[in-house]
């Protein structure tokens, strides 16, 4: 586990609608994971480098929230900055080429690769089988190249609440959190899991 209960090796999708915490969630589980700091009181099992993706929005606004969670923690920044890798370049996970030239310039090796959100690293149609499991192996493919074992991958939820997009994406994943967002109070639930035991409670 990256997170014990939560977030396993292998593939962790996490969804919700916009502006719902996700990419804050991300950010301080994985700044934590940098710097082997505990997780809201929770010890992380291990610590490494990560690789965190997101051509959306601005390097500096995600920089920004890093350096919040940082603070708020009271961690070491040293030990985070040379392990916390953003990249705010575009991406194509359906391009073989766009991922190569990715693991090129970005080689690791990393421990968790992040891809926030799906949705704008992905030119094909996410409802579309065939391109969204291109989308999913191009993912598992970048990871086996810089040596990642885990991989974060934030989405969105539709219309009904679901795990937007084909099936394909479901298949593949090993553990799917959805975040809501109350009075300014995040709820993460853990909704399926592979091979382990969905939690009872959702954490908050």
């Amino acid at each position: 586990f990256i997170l014990p209960g939560m977030v396993p090796e292998g593939l962790t999708v996490i969804y919700s609608y916009p502006k719902r915490g996700k990419t804050f969630w991300t950010i301080e589980l994985t700044t934590c994971f940098a710097a082997g700091h505990s997780f809201h009181g929770i010890k992380l099992p291990k610590s490494g480098n990560v690789l965190y993706i997101s051509p959306e929005g601005t390097a500096a606004s995600l920089r920004n929230r890093a350096e919040n969670v940082i603070a708020k923690r009271n961690m070491d920044r040293k030990l985070i900055v040379p392990n916390w890798v953003l990249v705010d370049s575009p991406i194509d996970l359906n391009s073989l080429a766009s991922c190569d030239e990715l693991i090129a310039q970005n080689p690791g090796p990393f421990d968790i690769v992040v891809v926030d959100t799906l949705q704008s690293c992905m030119s094909g149609n996410e409802s579309a089988t065939q391109e969204m499991s291109d989308a999913v192996n191009h993912f598992a493919y970048i990871a086996r190249k810089v040596k990642a074992r885990s991989r974060i991958l934030l989405h969105h939820e539709g219309k009904n609440k679901d795990l937007r997009g084909a099936l394909a994406l479901y298949g593949a994943l090993d553990a799917l959190i959805h975040l809501t967002r109350d009075d300014n109070v995040t709820t993460v639930t853990v909704k399926d899991a592979r091979d382990f035991e969905v939690p009872e409670k959702p954490s908050q």
